[in-house]
């Protein structure tokens, strides 16, 4: 059955250490299938709220003299785009979540803006939905370090972070190989080029430790795509967070799968625009 018109506007949320350049390929993809789409850059991987002197490549500098930004300020972004979109424009909104962008996204869904809620009030537009890739599903109080590092112990999974991050002195850190660990299946494909594109795009990233205060994932409809060979956060752990988050809302999540990565989005990004489009339909439905 085709798709009313407009579609809803698509607001992707970056995980840590990224900026919205490697979103490019999807987010092109997604606007060729009839989605308005944003994806703003957040405070915890801006180089400008993380280096004392930003124009310096070198990260074993200082922070600025406020200090690193929390994730409290990325919420506080998408906060902001909501209003515009949802408030003022009337929009349905579908959020993408990426890797930490599930708690930033979890964190800027206010009830103000989720469908069902502006529905009774009898407001238009809102939040349709989330749709995870690979992201962290993190409880109450939980931050991204301790989601990610419960769901690696209770998947049993023995992954040293020290071998896929370097931690700097001053409380960022930065990914050391990402052609293993994050840009794999373009290697895999013969992709070298975009491999040093992309890894020259990655940030850096404070420790991320702040727990939540909003709850939107047990409310609004979650799908979350499953990817297969991530190294990063193995589909074990996503599986295990999927589990403890259908258990805190009472209603199983929406699965879908893909047999890439952590940025799964550069190598079968057809595949994840159409899972995407998929999991809009039902939301629409609702």
């Amino acid at each position: 059955m085709p798709f009313p018109a407009p579609k809803p506007t698509i607001l992707l949320v970056h995980g840590s250490w990224h900026t919205p350049d490697i979103y490019a390929p999807l987010l092109q993809t997604l606007n060729a299938r009839g989605f308005e789409t944003h994806c703003p850059q957040l405070p915890t991987a801006s180089p400008e709220y993380l280096l004392l002197d930003p124009a310096n490549p070198s990260r074993d500098q200082p922070p600025p003299p406020d200090g690193h930004p929390v994730q409290t300020a990325d919420a506080e972004v998408l906060v902001a785009i909501l209003f515009q979109l949802v408030e003022e424009e009337s929009k349905q909104v579908l959020v993408v979540a990426h890797s930490s962008g599930g708690w930033s996204s979890n964190e800027a869904i206010l009830p103000a803006y989720q469908c069902p809620v502006r529905q009774k009030a009898g407001k238009s537009g809102g939040v349709l939905g989330i749709f995870c890739i690979s992201a962290l599903l993190c409880p109450p109080g939980e931050s991204v370090l301790s989601t990610m590092l419960s769901a690696l112990s209770s998947s049993r999974l023995d992954t040293d972070l020290a071998k896929v991050f370097t931690f700097h002195p001053h409380g960022i850190s930065t990914v050391k190989n990402p052609a293993d660990s994050f840009f794999h299946d373009l290697v895999e494909q013969g992709r070298m080029r975009e491999v040093d594109e992309y890894s020259h795009m990655l940030s850096a990233c404070p420790t991320l430790t702040t727990g939540p205060t909003n709850d939107a994932m047990s409310d609004v409809r979650v799908g979350y795509l499953v990817c297969e060979s991530d190294r990063v956060l193995p589909a074990k752990a996503q599986e295990s967070m999927i589990r403890g988050l259908e258990e805190r809302r009472g209603k199983e999540v929406a699965r879908y799968r893909c047999e890439g990565g952590h940025e799964c989005f550069l190598a079968y990004t057809e595949v994840v625009a159409r899972q995407i489009e998929k999991f809009v339909g039902p939301c629409l439905e609702t």
